[in-house]
C-alpha cells in the first residue's frame, strides 16, 4: 500500500499522476458496450451465455449462485472474518437508517402544501469486484444502503471465475 499526500494544494496533473487512471476512453468502448447491452436486451440468458463464453471462456454458466452454494460459503468463512463482516454491515445499516432521508410537507400558504417524498427505486444492480481483487466491503457498501431503502430488487454481479472460486487459492 503506499500512501499519498495531498495535504497541500495540489494541480490537476499531480492528482492524475499520482493516482492514474485506466488509459481507455468511454468514448473508444461506447459502441460495443450498446451492442452487448442491445443483444442482452433482445436475446436474455442467451447472449449472456455467448457473452460469457467469449470474455471468460465460460462454457457452462449459471446467473445466480446457488442457495446450497450459499450456505456452504457462509460455513466454511472463518469465525474472525464473518464476525467483522457482520460488525461492518451493522455500522453501516446504523448510519444509513441514520441517514435516510425523510418525507417532508411545507405549507407555502394557507391550505397549500408542498410535499418531498422519497420513494425506493424499483430494482438496483449493484457491482462488486471479483477478479484480482475481491472487496466484501463493496457488497456491504452498496446493500444495505439499498436494504436500508426499502428497495425491493437487489442484484449483485461480480466477474464470471472459470474455476468458480472468487479467492484464488
Amino acid at each position: 500500500m503506499r500512501k499519498v499526500d495531498f495535504v497541500t494544494a495540489v494541480t490537476s496533473d499531480e492528482v492524475n499522476t499520482q493516482l492514474p487512471r485506466a488509459l481507455v476512453s468511454i468514448d473508444s468502448v461506447k459502441e460495443a458496450v450498446s451492442k452487448i447491452i442491445s443483444e442482452v436486451r433482445t436475446d436474455s440468458l442467451a447472449a449472456l451465455k455467448r457473452h460469457a463464453l467469449a470474455f471468460d471462456d465460460l462454457k457452462e454458466v449459471s446467473f445466480r449462485v446457488p442457495a446450497e452454494k450459499l450456505a456452504e460459503s457462509l460455513e466454511a468463512l472463518q469465525p474472525e472474518l464473518r464476525e467483522a463482516i457482520e460488525t461492518s454491515i451493522a455500522r453501516v445499516r446504523k448510519v444509513s437508517e441514520a441517514t435516510l432521508p425523510k418525507n417532508v410537507s411545507v405549507e407555502v400558504t394557507p391550505g397549500g402544501f408542498v410535499d418531498q417524498i422519497y420513494v425506493p427505486m424499483d430494482s438496483v444492480g449493484l457491482y462488486a469486484p471479483g477478479g484480482k481483487a475481491v472487496y466484501p466491503s463493496s457488497v456491504v457498501m452498496n446493500v444495505v444502503p439499498a436494504q436500508v431503502a426499502k428497495v425491493p430488487r437487489i442484484a449483485v454481479t461480480s466477474p464470471a471465475q472459470a474455476d468458480g472460486l472468487l479467492i484464488k487459492q
